[in-house]
Protein backbone atom coordinates (compact mmCIF):
# COMPACT_ATOMS: atom_id res chain seq x y z
CA UNK A 1 0.00 0.00 0.00
CA UNK A 2 1.06 3.36 -0.90
CA UNK A 3 0.88 6.23 1.28
CA UNK A 4 -0.53 9.48 -0.02
CA UNK A 5 1.62 12.06 -0.28
CA UNK A 6 4.54 9.92 -0.39
CA UNK A 7 6.66 9.77 -3.50
CA UNK A 8 7.43 5.89 -4.23
CA UNK A 9 9.91 6.04 -7.58
CA UNK A 10 12.18 3.63 -7.33
CA UNK A 11 15.75 4.25 -8.75
CA UNK A 12 18.33 1.50 -10.06
CA UNK A 13 21.64 1.48 -8.68
CA UNK A 14 23.18 -1.40 -10.17
CA UNK A 15 25.61 -4.05 -8.62
CA UNK A 16 27.26 -3.22 -5.74
CA UNK A 17 29.83 -5.38 -4.72
CA UNK A 18 31.84 -5.48 -1.34
CA UNK A 19 35.84 -6.22 -1.19
CA UNK A 20 36.60 -8.56 1.32
CA UNK A 21 38.70 -6.92 4.09
CA UNK A 22 39.72 -9.39 7.22
CA UNK A 23 40.69 -7.27 10.54
CA UNK A 24 41.99 -9.97 13.06
CA UNK A 25 40.70 -9.09 16.68
CA UNK A 26 42.86 -9.37 19.74
CA UNK A 27 42.45 -12.19 22.08
CA UNK A 28 38.82 -11.79 24.90
CA UNK A 29 39.91 -13.06 27.93
CA UNK A 30 36.97 -13.88 30.48
CA UNK A 31 37.08 -14.94 34.20
CA UNK A 32 35.08 -15.57 36.78
CA UNK A 33 35.02 -16.29 40.61
CA UNK A 34 34.28 -20.26 41.91
CA UNK A 35 30.50 -19.93 43.20
CA UNK A 36 30.51 -19.56 47.14
CA UNK A 37 28.19 -21.86 47.71
CA UNK A 38 26.54 -24.70 45.77
CA UNK A 39 24.08 -27.20 46.42
CA UNK A 40 24.60 -30.58 44.51
CA UNK A 41 21.94 -33.20 45.45
CA UNK A 42 22.02 -33.85 48.79
CA UNK A 43 25.30 -31.97 49.13
CA UNK A 44 25.95 -28.57 50.34
CA UNK A 45 29.64 -27.12 48.81
CA UNK A 46 31.58 -24.49 50.20
CA UNK A 47 34.22 -22.59 47.91
CA UNK A 48 36.57 -22.26 51.32
CA UNK A 49 38.65 -19.26 49.29
CA UNK A 50 35.12 -16.98 49.75
CA UNK A 51 35.75 -16.82 53.21
CA UNK A 52 38.75 -15.16 54.28
CA UNK A 53 40.66 -16.49 57.80
CA UNK A 54 43.88 -15.05 59.16
CA UNK A 55 46.99 -16.52 58.39
CA UNK A 56 47.75 -19.73 60.43
CA UNK A 57 44.42 -20.42 61.33
CA UNK A 58 42.68 -23.69 61.37
CA UNK A 59 40.20 -25.35 59.70
CA UNK A 60 37.54 -24.62 62.86
CA UNK A 61 38.47 -20.73 62.00
CA UNK A 62 37.21 -21.95 58.81
CA UNK A 63 34.28 -23.61 59.80
CA UNK A 64 33.12 -20.81 61.86
CA UNK A 65 32.64 -18.67 58.70
CA UNK A 66 30.33 -21.04 56.78
CA UNK A 67 26.71 -20.42 56.86
CA UNK A 68 24.74 -23.22 59.02
CA UNK A 69 28.01 -23.79 60.47
CA UNK A 70 28.56 -23.64 64.12
CA UNK A 71 31.48 -24.53 66.86
CA UNK A 72 31.01 -24.52 70.04
CA UNK A 73 33.54 -23.43 72.62
CA UNK A 74 34.89 -27.60 73.06
CA UNK A 75 35.11 -28.22 69.31
CA UNK A 76 31.85 -29.46 68.67
CA UNK A 77 30.92 -28.75 64.98
CA UNK A 78 27.00 -28.95 64.33
CA UNK A 79 26.25 -28.15 60.53
CA UNK A 80 22.39 -27.12 59.86
CA UNK A 81 21.19 -28.19 63.29
CA UNK A 82 22.99 -31.49 63.10
CA UNK A 83 25.78 -32.88 64.95
CA UNK A 84 29.10 -32.93 62.49
CA UNK A 85 30.00 -37.26 63.47
CA UNK A 86 32.99 -37.20 60.59
CA UNK A 87 35.73 -35.05 58.89
CA UNK A 88 37.34 -36.68 55.65
CA UNK A 89 39.90 -35.92 53.70
CA UNK A 90 39.24 -35.93 49.60
CA UNK A 91 37.14 -38.55 50.24
CA UNK A 92 39.30 -40.68 52.87
CA UNK A 93 38.80 -40.48 57.01
CA UNK A 94 41.01 -38.58 58.52
CA UNK A 95 42.84 -40.17 61.13
CA UNK A 96 40.08 -41.55 62.35
CA UNK A 97 36.31 -40.77 63.59
CA UNK A 98 37.69 -37.78 65.86
CA UNK A 99 36.81 -34.58 64.06
CA UNK A 100 38.57 -32.64 66.59
CA UNK A 101 42.03 -33.93 65.22
CA UNK A 102 41.52 -32.26 61.88
CA UNK A 103 39.31 -28.90 63.41
CA UNK A 104 42.80 -28.47 65.47
CA UNK A 105 45.63 -29.12 63.26
CA UNK A 106 44.68 -28.47 59.53
CA UNK A 107 45.52 -25.22 57.97
CA UNK A 108 42.90 -23.77 56.53
CA UNK A 109 44.79 -22.23 53.72
CA UNK A 110 45.23 -25.87 52.18
CA UNK A 111 41.29 -26.28 51.71
CA UNK A 112 39.22 -25.87 48.18
CA UNK A 113 35.93 -27.05 49.21
CA UNK A 114 34.36 -27.58 52.55
CA UNK A 115 31.52 -30.29 51.38
CA UNK A 116 28.44 -31.22 53.58
CA UNK A 117 26.54 -33.98 53.74
CA UNK A 118 24.11 -36.51 55.60
CA UNK A 119 26.23 -39.26 56.66
CA UNK A 120 25.68 -42.67 55.57
CA UNK A 121 26.24 -45.99 56.71
CA UNK A 122 27.92 -48.74 54.44
CA UNK A 123 24.86 -50.25 53.19
CA UNK A 124 23.27 -46.48 52.13
CA UNK A 125 26.39 -45.97 50.39
CA UNK A 126 26.19 -49.51 48.56
CA UNK A 127 22.51 -48.89 47.88
CA UNK A 128 22.57 -45.38 47.37
CA UNK A 129 19.82 -44.88 49.76
CA UNK A 130 19.16 -41.71 50.98
CA UNK A 131 21.02 -41.17 54.58
CA UNK A 132 18.71 -42.45 57.42
CA UNK A 133 20.75 -40.69 60.10
CA UNK A 134 20.61 -37.98 62.02
CA UNK A 135 24.26 -36.59 61.67
CA UNK A 136 26.64 -34.93 59.14
CA UNK A 137 30.06 -35.56 57.36
CA UNK A 138 32.16 -33.06 56.83
CA UNK A 139 34.63 -34.05 53.65
CA UNK A 140 37.49 -31.43 52.45
CA UNK A 141 38.76 -31.46 49.29
CA UNK A 142 42.44 -30.12 49.17
CA UNK A 143 44.13 -27.22 47.00
CA UNK A 144 46.28 -29.03 44.14
CA UNK A 145 50.08 -29.38 46.12
CA UNK A 146 48.65 -29.37 49.34
CA UNK A 147 47.53 -33.25 49.76
CA UNK A 148 50.40 -33.90 52.49
CA UNK A 149 51.86 -32.88 55.51
CA UNK A 150 52.64 -33.56 58.99
CA UNK A 151 51.27 -32.06 62.73
CA UNK A 152 51.86 -33.04 66.17
CA UNK A 153 52.59 -32.58 70.18
CA UNK A 154 54.58 -32.95 72.53
CA UNK A 155 55.11 -32.23 76.60
CA UNK A 156 57.03 -33.15 78.87
CA UNK A 157 57.14 -32.78 83.02
CA UNK A 158 59.15 -33.18 85.66
CA UNK A 159 58.79 -33.05 89.40
CA UNK A 160 59.90 -33.94 92.89
CA UNK A 161 61.45 -36.97 93.68
CA UNK A 162 62.58 -37.63 89.83
CA UNK A 163 59.55 -38.34 88.53
CA UNK A 164 59.34 -37.39 84.48
CA UNK A 165 56.20 -37.59 82.21
CA UNK A 166 56.71 -37.17 78.51
CA UNK A 167 54.56 -37.72 75.56
CA UNK A 168 54.76 -37.18 71.55
CA UNK A 169 52.24 -37.90 68.89
CA UNK A 170 53.22 -36.88 65.17
CA UNK A 171 50.83 -37.36 62.13
CA UNK A 172 51.94 -38.08 58.36
CA UNK A 173 49.59 -37.95 55.87
CA UNK A 174 50.22 -37.47 52.00
CA UNK A 175 47.55 -38.61 49.45
CA UNK A 176 46.12 -41.96 50.73
CA UNK A 177 48.74 -42.53 53.40
CA UNK A 178 48.08 -41.86 56.74
CA UNK A 179 50.67 -42.15 59.32
CA UNK A 180 50.43 -42.25 63.43
CA UNK A 181 53.58 -42.47 66.07
CA UNK A 182 52.55 -41.97 69.53
CA UNK A 183 55.18 -42.34 72.14
CA UNK A 184 55.12 -41.61 76.08
CA UNK A 185 57.18 -42.75 78.70
CA UNK A 186 56.67 -42.08 82.60
CA UNK A 187 58.20 -43.29 85.90
CA UNK A 188 55.28 -42.47 88.00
Amino acid sequence: RLLKGVKTDMVDLGRITLSMNAHELNAVTVTGEKPTIAIRGDTIEFNASSFKTRPNSVLSDLLKKLPGVDVDAQGKVTANGKPVDKIMLDGKAFFGNDPKIAMENLPSAIVDKVQITDTKTTEEEISGAPASGNTKTINLTLKKGMDHGYFGRAYAGYGTGKHYDASALVNYFRGKERVTVLGASNNI
